[in-house]
């Protein structure tokens, strides 16, 4: 009888995370913007600009994503994959077979990251995290290592903010392995499978950055790509490629001197802070279970990994997407530390506090709320505006392209 309870409490906080994740989703469903859809036509035919690679592989596969209807195809095809590579990640790494694991699952799909997540649809950050994805869940640290050599300046290529938001996560793994380390020697082996990726991600995001976009060349950008599309085209990615890192840096200092800038701040910290701090709790406390050597050195390392996406405040104003990828990196950092957890290790004595816990921050994602990217608001259950565009795009026969 005992067993039969434990086994229905189980399946209940596995239907919590599922529902919660479903609801946070479609508050922040929408179709790609029409910035996205523009920005994904750069390809280096127009020379070795940031952000190429994606349009460059779509004209090499003949994949005509300068329509609309086909970057909506692609865009969804590529978020159901990413959605794939999440479920086999949670799978390998047991969170759905323990009680604080679930904890996690329901803190994270009900949050306002995941809300935040589904409206960059078609933006280069579902490519990224589905790469980290594949690269986190690998366990042989040498096949592991040559993904990451060979991925890192792919991801670098599609856009340079993987360095700063995805590549920490991908690094954890030799990094928590470098703590086990007990040979000066297995140490430096370990430190190479850590350096040398990253060295080779850096070194394309400088070679990228170093080529220059000229206002000439920006203006044949914008002639070339405006007259391929079948959509309105958004708002000037083509100035946004020839920024360098000095203007960046500007900007993001301009943002920062803004009156409203700190309540921005401390908002999206409250909307984002809570669930960040639970997942790496949860991390945490499985690496104390699993008996992890220098404890509070990979404890650093967990937190550091995670909290990486934070620097991107200093060189974007996108301060909620920036947040949004500080959930998700907490819980890539959980998952790296699940995956090395022994099986009977991943229960703790008492899990009430961190299921009571759970249920407090669910109620808080999925009541918060706010403004998404391009000013568009989040949509609230029961999702009618939804059903009303579904119902539209079945009875015209073709999407409806959003208004920016």
């Amino acid at each position: 009888m005992t067993r039969f309870f434990a086994i229905e409490r189980e399946s209940l906080w596995r239907l919590l995370a599922l529902v919660g994740g479903a609801l946070a989703y479609l508050k922040g469903f929408r179709l790609p913007s029409l910035y996205v859809a523009t920005e994904n036509q750069l390809t280096y035919e127009h020379g070795l600009v940031k952000r190429g690679l994606f349009g460059s592989i779509c004209n090499a596969l003949n994949i005509p994503i300068q329509h609309y209807d086909v970057m909506v195809a692609v865009a969804f095809a590529l978020a159901a994959i990413v959605v794939a590579l999440f479920a086999i990640a949670v799978w390998k790494a047991r969170l759905f077979e323990d009680e604080l694991g679930l904890a996690g699952c329901v803190v994270f799909l009900s949050s306002y990251a995941v809300t935040y997540f589904a409206h960059l649809v078609g933006r280069m950050d579902t490519i990224l995290l589905g790469l980290t994805l594949c690269v986190i869940t690998i366990r042989s640290p040498l096949i592991r290592f040559l993904v990451l050599l060979v991925t890192a300046p792919i991801a670098a290529l599609l856009h340079e903010m993987f360095l700063l938001i995805f590549l920490p996560a991908c690094l954890l793994p030799g990094v928590l392995d470098m703590l086990e380390a007990k040979r000066l020697g297995e140490w430096l082996r370990r430190g190479a499978v850590v350096v040398l990726p990253a060295a080779a991600c850096l070194a394309v995001v400088m070679v990228v950055a170093s080529h220059g976009v000229s206002q000439a060349q920006s203006a044949a950008i914008q002639w070339d790509i405006s007259r391929r599309i079948d959509f309105a085209p958004g708002s000037a990615p083509w100035v946004t490629i020839s920024l360098g890192f000095d203007e960046n840096m500007a900007i993001g200092m301009r943002v920062m001197s803004k009156p409203d800038w700190p309540w921005k701040i401390f908002a999206s910290t409250l909307i984002f802070l809570p669930a960040a701090a639970f997942l790496l709790a949860v991390a945490v406390e499985k690496l104390k279970s699993a008996g992890a050597l220098r404890l509070k050195l990979a404890a650093f390392a967990v937190i550091a990994a995670a909290a990486a996406p934070i620097c991107m405040n200093r060189l974007g104003s996108d301060t909620h997407r920036w947040h949004t990828h500080l959930v998700l990196a907490a819980f890539c950092a959980l998952l790296v530390v699940a995956l090395r957890a022994r099986p009977q290790a991943d229960k703790p004595a008492d899990v009430s506090t961190w299921r009571g816990g759970a249920i407090l921050l669910m109620a808080l994602n999925l009541s918060a709320g706010g403004v998404l990217l391009d000013q568009a608001e989040d949509t609230p259950y029961p999702f009618v505006q939804h059903m009303k565009s579904a119902v539209s795009t079945l009875t015209s026969g073709h999407i409806t392209q959003p208004d920016r």
